[in-house]
């Protein structure tokens, strides 16, 4: 089964290194991907919640044990409901990335920050390492927007 994963596995820790970078040197620029990529995501799975949502057992295959238990039990009876509002805050988060407004902004960034670590247990399912590679991509933002707020208030 990791064979038929190694690509988009690959491909993921690639990108998140590239964001790591991207979000350093061009802040504004990494928000703007992070929110394309928070928005496709919470379209993608509001879909497939919809028409699919047995799609997500396959990340119980992958996840730590608790992972793995809640997944196969309570989360497969509801995954549907679960989806659904994950990728509401998927699209909420992409919408704060894209903002201007501060709190906004820094809540977006908290946002991605607990689901990117919240979904880091599923395991090489979620790309790992990557996920946590995104995180540091985020914290970069959060500094920057730290450093503006703090420039414009000298």
């Amino acid at each position: 089964m990791l064979h038929d994963y190694l690509i988009p596995w690959l491909t993921t820790n690639a990108i998140s290194l590239a964001l790591i970078g991207i979000c350093y040197k061009w802040p504004r620029i990494g928000s703007y991907f992070w929110s394309g990529i928070f928005l496709l995501a919470g379209f993608y799975n509001g879909l497939s919640a919809i028409r699919w949502p047995e799609l997500y057992q396959v990340y119980g295959e992958t996840a730590i044990p608790y992972y793995r238990d809640f997944i196969t039990g309570f989360f497969a009876e509801h995954a549907a409901t679960f989806v659904l509002f994950i990728a509401l805050g998927q699209v909420l988060i992409s919408i704060g990335l894209f903002t201007r407004n501060r709190l906004l902004y820094k809540t977006a960034i908290a946002g991605a920050l607990i689901f990117l670590l919240a979904i880091t247990p599923l395991g090489w399912g979620a790309a790992f390492p990557a996920t946590l590679l995104m995180v540091v991509s985020l914290i970069f933002l959060y500094l920057n927007s730290v450093k503006k707020h703090k420039l414009t208030l000298e």
